[in-house]
């Protein structure tokens, strides 16, 4: 299992600002909107929607952090999950064909921002 930084454990969490991310569940190739609460190298704890179903076996994408994880769900409780990481994928490099979805979703939501920051900039001032 590479989740990064091998020496760490479940205490090494990251209190990071919040972060908006996609859980993709991996059997029904359904991808979700969700909210990182804490995230450390052994797993994450989510806010999802209280209607979504999600598999036991998941995948994470961290779309600021260009990073999926294959994961495996340990928890739910309402509008609550925490996931436990089992494989660390970069999307800035070749990943295995499976993962093709997630990195073209990624590079589009990538693309996006980018250009609305750019024409943010590009703004005459007063509009």
């Amino acid at each position: 299992m590479s989740t990064g930084d091998e020496n760490s454990d479940r205490g090494d969490s990251s209190e990071a600002p919040l972060q908006s991310a996609k859980l993709f569940m991996a059997d029904e190739g359904v991808a979700a909107d969700c909210l990182v609460l804490s995230l450390s190298n052994s797993g994450a704890e989510l806010q999802v929607s209280e209607d979504l179903t999600i598999a036991r076996a998941v995948g994470l994408l961290l779309v600021q952090e260009g990073v999926y994880f294959d994961a495996e769900l340990e928890w739910r409780a309402a509008s609550a999950a925490r996931l436990r990481f089992k494989t660390r994928h970069n999307l800035r490099e070749p990943v295995p064909p499976r993962l093709n979805g997630a990195r073209a979703l990624w590079l589009r939501i990538t693309r996006e921002q980018l250009q609305a920051r750019l024409r943010a900039r590009t703004r005459p001032a007063g509009e």
